[in-house]
This record gives structure tokens, C-alpha cells and sequence, in this order.
């Protein structure tokens, strides 16, 4: 009787503490999942130099990530807000894959309170001038965790101009922790950012 009523209270503590697709230990897999995903953003470049077989195993631990996200409502939440660095993406325009490489981070900054981002860079013109590009953009969420995306303003180097209204898309949050986010966009790109240090 006793024995018994231990597996049932310890299966109730397991259980309270949440099970999931990786079993007992989710928090622990989570932790797993993501220092390797880190670890192949850093060996591919940001996705820049992957094969095939790189791509497809960073897909694979995107979306098993994605079945572990720990914060609900990813849009309600303080965490999404801040600086956050991009360590991949399968979008070649982002990547400036076939172009002007970047230099240095990509920074994406949230603020949902404001219902604002910004997207900023380094990009490397002629191999040779190294040009800081800006881009600010509206939110308008549709969901807990999916806003549409209006751009409004870009800026290459000291040049400003406005962005034509065509100029939108979506983000979708999928992941969200203290240090880590995972996105998919509206045309079917995924990204991987992490947290920067104020």
C-alpha cells in the first residue's frame, strides 16, 4: 500500500513539474535542444555556409524547440522586448547571400509596448565601404504570439527615405525563453535570435 501510494505521489509531482514529447525532463531537453541548434548557428554562419543535411537537422531542432515553448502568449510577454542578435535564417536577402556580405551582428529590437521594431546592420559595399542600413517598422498583432509588419522607414548610411506601403509581412513567435526566440516569417523563413545584454 505504501509503495503504491509513493509511485502515485511521485508520478503527480512529475507530472505537476510538466511532461511533454521528451518526457520527464523537458526543461532539461530544452537546454539540450538549444546548445546545439546555438552550435550549428555558429559553425553555419548564420546559416550562410550550411549543406543540406546542416539545414535540415537546424529545421528538425526548430521545431522540437518549438513544441517546448515555455511562454504562452510570447506577445504579452516583457521577454520578447529588447535587443536581439540574429544567429540564423534561411532568408538569402537577410543573409546577403550572392551580395554584399554583413559585417558584424544583426540586431532586431522589439518593443511591444509601443508596438514598434527595428532591424539594423553593417553590410559590406564593393568589398570595401562598410555601411550601417536601418529599417524601423509598425506592429500590429493579430494574435498572442503573430503580428503583421509594416515597414515605414529605411536608412543607408546618412540617407533616409520612406517605405513604400507594399513593404509588410508578419512575425510569428514560436519560442520564446529568457535568452533565446525562435520566428517564422511570411514567407516561410525561420529565424533564430538570442538575447542581447543591456
Amino acid at each position: 500500500m505504501i509503495a503504491k501510494t509513493l509511485t502515485i505521489l511521485v508520478g503527480t509531482v512529475l507530472f505537476a513539474e510538466g511532461t511533454d514529447a521528451f518526457g520527464i525532463f523537458p526543461a532539461q531537453r530544452r537546454s539540450q535542444l538549444k546548445f546545439e541548434l546555438l552550435g550549428l548557428c555558429t559553425v553555419t554562419e548564420r546559416g550562410l555556409t550550411e549543406t543540406p543535411e546542416q539545414r535540415q537537422r537546424i529545421a528538425n531542432i526548430f521545431e522540437q524547440l518549438e513544441q517546448t515553448n515555455p511562454t504562452s502568449k510570447p506577445l504579452k510577454s516583457e521577454k520578447v522586448n529588447g535587443a536581439w542578435s540574429l544567429q540564423y535564417t534561411t532568408s538569402d536577402s537577410i543573409l546577403g547571400r550572392n551580395g554584399s556580405p554583413r559585417i558584424g551582428p544583426i540586431i532586431q529590437r522589439i518593443d511591444t509596448n509601443n508596438l514598434c521594431a527595428e532591424n539594423s546592420e553593417v553590410v559590406r559595399y564593393l568589398r570595401v565601404f562598410d555601411m550601417p542600413r536601418k529599417v524601423t517598422a509598425r506592429l500590429d498583432p493579430q494574435s498572442d504570439r503573430l503580428t503583421n509588419v509594416q515597414f515605414e522607414r529605411f536608412s543607408v548610411g546618412p540617407i533616409a527615405f520612406n517605405a513604400p506601403k507594399s513593404f509588410k509581412g508578419f512575425l510569428d513567435v514560436t519560442f520564446l525563453d529568457d535568452d533565446l526566440r525562435l520566428t517564422r516569417g511570411d514567407k516561410g523563413n525561420i529565424f533564430v535570435l538570442t538575447r542581447l545584454s543591456d
